[in-house]
């Protein structure tokens, strides 16, 4: 046991802010525990030498199948990084745990946890930011669209009138007052596509997620605009709690866009649906409704990055073309894949699968 009588291992676990640690596997004990235990899971290191079982008892309920499968990967790799969370007097924390397989005979684990619940915490607050503000990047839309298009209409049958078709004047402030709607209207468009089109230059920060309520607070931002959008949102899930190993932060922008849309080609009065599903292996995430659908001969080309498939939305909306490639583009770098279904004058779904753990953290 040379490693856990080392005197540099002992001073650093008694000084560093991770909790440091020596497990033997032979023997199921731990052999060494810094002090740092303490601070970040509230037991003494003669607790944890002693009582292995308290670590076990700390974990949160619904990781530790989730920490016997990365057990099993440890085992088969030598190494492992992964998150995990555990409840310190009624308190939740996320743990940060990296581990290793060493000594002569690969008896021993050594590693360390760190207490990541500030970082995590944040990462919270700025997907739930960002998720409210593509919510209100669409109410912003919707409100300035729609009375930039009624000006730019009312301009149209003022400058089709006969009795000031030789106002010239009056004719050349018209034609200003539609350039300048058509302009914001682009604008507004372009606004809305500088989110996704900056995504993929963006690499994957891969988490465990836990995607119920990360879903259910996106929907919940288009439900509390329910009256300005003039069309109804819905949320379902086949469980209380599902988690995953994805970019949450990817995946929020990319069901935000597949409700845009939705958005966009459905009348005042539609319902947009949003399911997510646990499937063993992998998650499955929807959003369907019940809108004019897309032609039979566009459906082939709507995931292409240049699509030919380009369609104005009910209200004269401009559509971007490249939305739904970026997502493809997302979904596929996490390892799953995305498809569509619908049917013209009855209504459209897209679907986003991943795997509930990204091939290369097995």
């Amino acid at each position: 046991m040379e490693v856990v009588n080392d005197d540099l291992l002992k001073q650093l676990g008694e000084v560093a802010e991770q909790g440091y640690f020596v497990y033997n596997l032979a023997t199921k004990c731990v052999v060494y525990c810094g002090n740092a235990f303490n601070n970040i899971l509230g037991l003494s290191p003669d607790e944890v030498e002693q009582q292995p079982q308290v670590l076990r008892q700390a974990v949160h309920p619904d990781d530790l199948a989730y920490l016997n499968e990365r057990f099993g990967a440890l085992l088969a790799s030598r190494q492992i990084k992964t998150e995990f969370r555990v409840l310190v007097n009624e308190r939740l924390k996320y743990i940060e745990l990296n581990a290793y397989i060493t000594g002569a005979d690969n008896s021993l684990v050594i590693g360390y946890i760190s207490d990541v619940t500030g970082v995590k915490n944040n990462m919270f607050y700025a997907e739930k930011i960002n998720a409210r503000k593509n919510a209100m990047l669409a109410v912003i839309a919707h409100d300035l669209k729609e009375p930039v298009a009624i000006i730019n209409l009312m301009a149209s049958a003022i400058r089709n009138d006969p009795t000031v078709a030789n106002n010239n004047v009056l004719m050349s402030h018209i034609k200003i007052i539609q350039d300048l709607c058509d302009q914001n209207i682009s604008l507004i468009s372009d606004l809305m596509q500088k989110e996704f089109l900056e995504s993929p230059e963006i690499s994957l920060r891969k988490e465990r997620s836990e995607l119920v309520n990360a879903v259910t607070d996106i929907v919940r931002q288009y439900q509390n605009s329910e009256n300005v959008l003039e069309r109804q949102f819905r949320f379902t899930a086949n469980a209380e709690r599902i988690y995953a190993t994805l970019d949450s932060l990817k995946i929020a922008q990319s069901i935000n866009n597949l409700i845009a849309n939705a958005i966009k080609f459905t009348p005042a009065g539609s319902l947009i649906e949003v399911r997510l599903e646990d499937m063993n292996d992998v998650i499955q995430i929807s959003v369907g409704d019940n809108g004019i659908g897309i032609p039979a001969e566009l459906q082939p080309y709507l995931f292409e990055r240049r699509t030919r498939a380009h369609r104005l939305g009910l209200k004269g909306e401009p559509g971007a073309g490249i939305g739904l490639s970026i997502i493809r583009l997302l979904v596929e770098l996490h390892g799953g894949r995305a498809w569509m279904e619908s049917q013209e004058g009855v209504g459209s779904t897209f679907y986003i699968e991943l795997p509930k753990i990204y091939e290369h953290d097995k």
